[in-house]
């Protein structure tokens, strides 16, 4: 009795199933590895019930295929890399940034012996040859068909139905060989890059994570390297730094050295990230995202955070593509904008909200706080800031970063109009901090002549009226109520504050 039936293979252990076609759309359970497999739609092939050597010449067949002409699949799962060639830490595939550059990843010990970029090189291999043997399928399947039309509508059917077998065995056997052919050169190259074919060196992995903390860290803070700071390392310094590790019995190729150092600071850069987040989680009993949200409820880092936020998700266990990271994300923030709307009605409904700053209390501010107030402005327009000393800063106090544009901001808490040496000031901070905007921000007004030097070297100039504005706009955004208290503390109660700490530092002990 003739009867529908679907046949596919088990994406788990690539066995052949066959079922009812009634059971496509649904799952079925693999006989040999026991996993759920989904059965892909479409329709199926009246066929006849297969008998036991039906089967089995199908069963031989389709082992044919899989040992002998499936092209082997290289494990390449996305993971947090960084490339080399455009300095850009990313969650990617392995070797797959979109400079074509080499990208490096989380383990240390295949950086370090070079396994890394013969890992890539076979990759890149693997794509050609997919795409070769894609190819030559291609050019087989049109030239069966051509030949198929050719004797059909030229020549007699007859003696198409004769030699037509015979062209196809041999054009199928040139197809089986040059398949055959390239899986062996192919899998004799990529081998050793197979998944479970290297598990590294345990022994060797633990010594040189032992040496990247002892050695490689503090090499990095010395010479100030990071994701986001780039430098220029002496090559004496790196031939030091190479020694050091050959001292400590671990081999350094020169040829990988700067790929390492790379390698070290971007796993230097992570620990550090997910150290921060999972300590704070742990305290608050949130999520990692959740800790995330508030800490940059307006997302003004996440060009750099994500591929980090990401990488922790992984480690985790959970979902790490993009579109679901930032679902949870975005849900997140949504929840904290609605916790601090909550929290402001009921300030106001209490009569204690007192978190809508006025410019007279501005006037009133120590000058450093008020620094910071103007980066929380700043803040809350998108920008990320960036914090300068104390003292030293070169005439810069704040640095606002926005697309990849920076912005020096001097700030004069005065009561009476500034003049152009505060322009002069931030001009020189210009080039010290190597940025492209820069502004004056101050709750008085300019002089003239502060205003003519600004218009000509394109200083943005913010007088009393702006900065009335900026506080209209910033007062209904959610904000760190906490530390805008801290900041909005008159300047009495602040020299107060320090003298009172002065002078408990300095009280002589009983004696």
């Amino acid at each position: 009795m003739a009867k529908l039936e679907k046949s596919f293979l088990c994406l788990a252990c690539g066995a052949g199933l066959v079922v009812p076609v009634r059971l496509a759309g649904t799952r079925v359970r693999c006989g040999d590895c026991l996993s759920s497999v989904y059965v892909p739609r479409g329709l199926g092939t009246k066929s006849r019930t297969l008998g036991r050597s039906s089967k089995a010449a199908l069963g031989v067949g389709r082992s044919f295929f899989q040992s002998k002409l499936q092209i082997p699949r290289i494990e390449n799962s996305e993971a947090l890399r960084y490339c080399t060639l455009c300095g850009i830490h990313r969650f990617i595939q392995s070797g797959y940034c979109a400079c074509r550059g080499l990208t490096l990843g989380l383990d240390p010990l295949k950086v370090a012996i070079g396994r890394e970029t013969e890992e890539q090189d076979a990759l890149r291999g693997f794509d050609s040859l997919k795409l070769k043997v894609f190819r030559a399928d291609i050019a087989v399947a049109l030239l069966l068909v051509a030949v198929t039309a050719y004797y059909f509508l030229f020549k007699n059917i007859l003696v198409a139905l004769v030699i037509l077998p015979f062209i196809y065995l041999f054009l199928g056997s040139l197809w089986v060989g040059m398949r055959y052919l390239s899986v062996y050169l192919f899998s004799e190259k990529v081998e050793p890059y197979l998944p479970g074919r290297w598990k590294g060196r345990p022994t060797e992995r633990a010594k040189l994570l032992r040496l990247i903390r002892e050695y490689a860290e503090p090499f990095l803070e010395r010479v100030s390297v990071g994701t986001r700071s780039k430098a220029e390392v002496p090559q004496s310094e790196l031939d030091l730094f190479g020694r050091l590790f050959q001292k400590n019995d671990f081999d350094l190729d020169p040829q990988y050295r700067n790929q390492f150092i790379q390698a070290c600071v971007l796993i230097r850069d992570y620990d550090a990230f997910k150290c921060r987040l999972e300590n704070l989680s742990v305290m608050n009993e949130q999520s990692v995202i959740d800790v995330y949200a508030t800490l940059n409820p307006l997302g003004a880092n996440d060009v750099f955070d994500l591929p980090f936020l990401r990488q922790i998700e992984l480690d985790q266990g959970r979902e790490a593509s993009s579109g679901v990271v930032l679902a949870k994300l975005k849900k997140a923030r949504e929840d904290l904008k609605l916790e601090a709307f909550e929290k402001d009605l009921q300030r106001v409904k209490d009569d204690q909200g007192g978190f809508n700053i006025s410019i007279e209390q501005i006037d009133l501010m120590d000058p450093f706080n008020f620094e910071l107030l103007i980066g929380m402005f700043y803040e809350c327009l998108g920008f990320q800031v960036e914090e300068t000393p104390r003292s030293g800063d070169q005439g810069a106090d704040v640095i606002a970063i926005k697309a990849g544009e920076r912005m020096v901001i001097q700030t004069k808490l005065y009561s009476k109009p500034v003049n152009n040496s505060a322009v002069q000031e931030v001009v020189a901070a210009k080039q010290h901090w190597k940025c492209a905007k820069t502004a004056v921000v101050t709750n008085n007004q300019f002089t003239k002549s502060a205003l003519e030097l600004a218009e000509s070297n394109k200083v943005e100039m913010i007088a009393r009226e702006q900065l009335i504005t900026m506080i209209a706009e910033f007062n209904p955004q959610p904000k760190n109520y906490g530390k805008l208290l801290l900041l909005m503390k008159p300047k009495a109660e602040a020299i107060d504050t320090v003298e009172a700490t002065v002078t408990e530092d300095v009280k002589p002990s009983a004696s």
